[in-house]
């Protein structure tokens, strides 16, 4: 079958290969990819930034259909229309497993990590890890899923967002602006901020219920939530670039006592020293958030299907496995889909 493979460590060195299809276990359900999403961490891994062992197929964000069942699944059916978590394997026996927190779990094995991700025509997944795409939400919205969950995650799990928050979200990535349909969704006043560069996603955040957008290169966004919050500062910051300089920002945005949450992965070089004493005179609550829980699948899905949860909007760019190299490289894309 077809697949796309980092195929050694380093810049680049990907490619479309033929390798062995995998066989349906019991419990199991085998899927027939129809499209899979290229996340930041592909491109991390695209560009050599994080070793790997190699060679791995890529891609952890997918949707599919049910191909085959393994003996003793229950809940899927052949044909079937999915998506999946990216969990593959976890210990199932320790304190994060046994509490529902198998993202956290050490021994956790991830799809395009650390086993052959869903840039495959074939993907086998524990029937625990799936989850049925309703039937108006088309396969390529479906393939957002699992990054729509991240942004779940982060604004609902970890934090008790109410209607009439200020919320800011630092980077216009798919993950800040689905954070960003979900904080609206919780009756949040949002503000995204991104750079001059990022007018056209800034616009397209408007457009799908953001209350405000800023170009930081622009505006000086710290001194404009000030104003828009009587000089209070924001309950919230979402702070999903990544970046140095979106932490500080983000700290100077919020009230004291308010909350910043860490959802872009940040560089391990970098260094927040600046913010650290703004941090402690605020009493700044700094939140981390990774990946998703279970439920957030089910709530992310039913979003979607009541047309409150917009995914299909971000993807700008559709290719085929065989276009791989053509679709690493797009400039300026919010999300890229592919397919076999």
């Amino acid at each position: 079958m077809k697949a796309v493979q980092k195929l050694e460590n380093g810049p680049g060195h990907i490619a479309c290969v033929d390798i062995p299809e995998p066989a349906v276990t019991p419990g199991s359900v085998k899927i027939r990819v129809e499209w899979s999403g290229i996340c930041g961490s592909d491109l991390h891994y695209y560009h050599g930034d994080v070793p790997m062992a190699v060679p791995i197929t890529l891609g952890h964000e997918f949707s599919g259909v049910v191909a085959e069942v393994g003996e003793g699944v229950q809940a899927f059916a052949v044909g079937d229309r999915v998506t999946t978590e990216t969990a593959k394997e976890s210990c199932g026996t320790c304190t994060h497993c046994r509490s529902g927190l198998y993202s956290l779990c050490t021994q956790r094995r991830a799809l395009g990590q650390q086993v052959n991700g869903a840039m495959q025509e074939y993907v086998v997944m524990p029937e625990a890890r799936v989850h049925k795409v309703p039937d108006n939400v088309s396969l390529e919205a479906a393939a957002l899923t699992e990054p729509a969950c991240v942004a779940w995650h982060a604004v609902v799990d970890l934090c008790k967002v109410a209607p009439g928050d200020t919320a800011v979200v630092i980077g216009p990535g798919p993950i800040g602006m689905l954070c960003a349909q979900v904080l609206t969704a919780c009756g949040a006043f949002v503000v995204l901020v991104g750079k001059a560069r990022h007018q056209k996603r800034l616009a397209l955040a408007q457009q799908l219920g953001a209350d405000m957008a800023l170009a930081s290169d622009e505006v000086d966004c710290v001194a404009k939530v000030m104003e828009l919050t009587g000089g209070f500062g924001a309950d919230f910051v979402f702070e999903c670039s990544g970046q140095d300089e979106g932490v500080d920002q983000g700290i100077g945005m919020l009230r004291k006592g308010g909350t910043l949450v860490e959802v872009g992965v940040t560089s391990p070089k970098g260094s927040f020293i600046s913010a650290f004493l703004p941090a402690v005179l605020k009493e700044i609550n700094i939140q981390g958030s990774f990946s998703h829980r279970y439920p957030n699948w089910d709530r992310v899905l039913l979003m979607m299907s009541r047309g409150k949860l917009n995914t299909e909007a971000l993807i700008t760019g559709k290719y085929s496995f065989a276009e791989c190299q053509a679709a690493f490289d797009v400039k300026d894309k919010i999300k890229t889909l592919m397919h076999p």
